[in-house]
C-alpha cells in the first residue's frame, strides 16, 4: 500500500483548527508550523553544530525568505528549516494598505509556500531522489498557527525558534 493512500482517509476526515470567525488578514504576528509530509527527515539532520539543511531544505528555506514577494503584505520576522518541519513568525502589517479587502492573509501565505515548494519539489530533477524515500507529497495537509498578542508571546516565540536545533540536539543526546 502507497503510503498517500494509507494518510488518506484520515485527512478527508479532520477538522480545521482554524479560530472560527477569525481574520487572518488583520495586522498582526502569527507564529505557524508546517509539518513535512512524512514525519522523518526530509529537509536536513541536526548534529552537534546545529541544522545541516540538505538541498530540499535549502530551496524550502529561500521559498520562505521570498514569501513577501508572493504574498505582498506578508513579511517573515523570522523562521527555521527543521528536519521535518518549519516554524514562521509571519506578520501582517496593513498600515500602509488602504483597502483591507486587498491585504494578503495567512492562510494564503501559508498556500503558496507550500504550493510553489510542492511545484519546485516534484518539477526539479535533484528532488528525485527524495520522492524514492518520502513519495510525492511534501507537506501535511494542514498546518497549525498561534496568533501572537502581545510583545512578550512575540519574544518567547522568538527565542523558541531560534533554541529549536538545540532542544533537538539535546533531546536526540547530540549535545549536552
Amino acid at each position: 500500500m502507497d503510503i498517500n493512500e494509507l494518510y488518506s482517509d484520515d485527512l478527508r476526515s479532520r477538522r480545521s483548527i482554524r479560530l472560527p470567525d477569525y481574520d487572518y488578514s488583520q495586522t498582526g504576528h502569527y507564529f505557524v508550523t508546517v509539518n513535512a509530509f512524512i514525519r522523518f527527515t526530509p529537509f536536513g539532520q541536526i548534529d552537534e553544530n546545529g541544522i545541516q539543511l540538505n538541498s530540499l531544505g535549502q530551496m524550502i528555506d529561500q521559498a520562505i525568505t521570498y514569501t513577501p514577494i508572493r504574498t505582498p503584505g506578508v513579511v517573515i520576522d523570522t523562521h527555521i528549516v527543521m528536519p521535518d518541519h518549519i516554524h514562521a513568525i509571519m506578520t501582517i502589517d496593513g498600515q500602509d494598505e488602504p483597502d483591507h479587502e486587498s491585504l494578503s492573509s495567512i492562510p494564503q501565505a501559508i498556500q503558496r509556500l507550500k504550493s510553489y515548494t510542492e511545484n519546485q519539489y516534484a518539477r526539479n530533477d535533484e528532488f528525485s531522489p527524495f520522492r524514492g524515500r518520502i513519495g510525492h507529497r511534501l507537506w501535511q495537509r494542514s498546518y497549525f498557527e498561534h496568533v501572537i498578542r502581545n510583545d512578550h508571546q512575540l519574544q518567547t516565540v522568538r527565542e523558541y525558534i531560534r533554541c529549536n536545533p538545540a532542544r533537538r540536539a539535546l533531546r536526540d543526546g547530540l549535545i549536552r
